[in-house]
């Protein structure tokens, strides 16, 4: 499974890709380069939902690892929940 560092450049350039996503599709609107702003309707929604399910997924996962790699650092590692979840983290 990957790591923590590539959960979050994940979560990060998805976070930015959103971003950057909302700023284009707005440029473009208001520079007239559409007929009507629903041209970029579709496109744009199904792009964003995409985005956001990877977001969300990459998101889950990085907290989990964070939160395993904390317990584990104040020395809560040995108990019998963090060890289950730090076994079955997957």
């Amino acid at each position: 499974m990957p790591g923590t560092k590539t959960f979050a450049i994940i979560f990060g350039g998805t976070l930015a890709a959103v971003m950057l996503l909302s700023f284009v599709v707005q440029r473009l609107v208001d520079a007239g380069e559409t007929k009507a702003p629903g041209d970029f309707e579709l496109p744009a929604k199904l792009i964003a939902f995409a985005l956001f399910l990877l977001l969300g997924f990459s998101g889950l996962a990085l907290m989990v690892k964070l939160f395993i790699a904390g317990q584990v650092r104040i020395g809560n590692g040995e108990l019998a929940l963090v060890r289950l979840l730090r076994e079955h983290e997957t």
